[in-house]
């Protein structure tokens, strides 16, 4: 049987960590008031001509998990009018490239906070080919819950002796440990806030960072992964190998391989690593080449991936 292995180039690029989205509160739920502000540096929006009577930046939103039917906002008509003017964002005044908004989601909607588990907005001009951001998802919490503010930027990459500023808050009041690796490194009792700052002293690869929050009936938890650097392997390509993907008589297998000269590392990320950036997945280089082996691949079944080149989505 074939082995089936399809790539697509998402084209996120750089400007896909440029777009920086933050809410008030950090973790906003779907009755309550949440200030939804995103910077578009970087995007179509950049150093957009603004003006809220005549050309405004609107947002457009759609219910991305928890709905059944009819999920998009009420307000999603392009190109937008004046009976749209809840979905208008107003520029800061110390930043002109960004933009809030402010909602309860409920009630913009028209749908209970049972089918408003998470949101996607775009920021966009007044019809589509005036420019957009990309999508952007904000997730609605419900009962006790923990999130990471900072870092807000992902994946995160740090050579030995590097600082990480760690920040995560809880929905409600809790006693907070951070632990990295499974240690202990922090604390903070009956808050709702924990914040620390960790030195790297790792090996290289990936280390993992973990909020756990507990206030005596619930209990929360998230985690991140940081990659402390290493060195790209040098080493020959197989014999036949040439840049793109190359199948061989073993289906579960592949090895692709990338031209990419004056890089210096490169990662693969796709389904069959659950898009996550590890060590197991940096590509080997010869010469101007990166080359990687794929195992344990299942016949017949298709796999998107992208690269990481120089920490850079490709």
């Amino acid at each position: 049987m074939k082995h089936l292995l399809v790539i697509f180039l998402l084209q996120l690029g750089f400007n896909g960590f440029a777009q920086v989205v933050t809410t008030d509160p950090v973790l906003p739920r779907a009755d309550q008031p949440v200030t939804i502000q995103v910077d578009v540096t970087g995007t179509p929006l950049d150093n957009f001509s603004w003006n809220n009577t005549t050309n405004p930046v609107w947002l457009w939103t759609w219910i991305s998990e928890g709905c059944a039917s009819a999920c998009d906002a009420p307000t999603n008509v392009n190109p937008a009018t004046s009976a749209q003017a809840a979905a208008k964002a107003t520029r800061i005044s110390t930043d002109p490239d960004i933009y809030e908004i402010t909602i309860i989601p409920t009630e913009f909607f028209g749908k209970p906070a049972s089918e408003l588990e998470e949101i996607g907005i775009i920021l966009k001009a007044t019809d589509w080919n005036g420019g957009q951001t990309t999508d952007r998802f904000i997730e609605l919490v419900d009962g006790f819950a923990v999130v990471f503010s900072s870092p807000s930027q992902f994946p995160v990459f740090k050579n030995p002796g590097n600082e990480i500023e760690i920040t995560a808050y809880a929905s409600g009041a809790g006693d907070l440990v951070l632990t990295i690796d499974g240690d202990e490194v922090h604390t903070a009792n009956d808050a709702t806030l924990i914040s620390y700052t960790h030195t790297v002293a790792e090996s290289a690869g990936a280390h993992v960072v973990t909020v756990s929050a507990d206030n005596s009936v619930e209990t929360a938890e998230q985690s991140f992964t940081y990659i402390v650097r290493s060195v790209t392997i040098d080493e020959d390509r197989p014999a036949g190998i040439l840049d793109g993907i190359n199948y061989h008589s073993d289906a579960t297998t592949v090895t692709l391989s990338l031209w990419a000269p004056g890089k210096s590392s490169v990662y693969v990320l796709g389904d069959f690593n659950d898009w996550t950036v590890s060590p197991e997945y940096q590509m080997k280089r010869d010469g101007e080449h990166f080359w990687l082996g794929i195992e344990d691949l299942v016949p017949g079944v298709e796999y998107a991936w992208q690269y990481l080149v120089d920490e850079t989505l490709y």
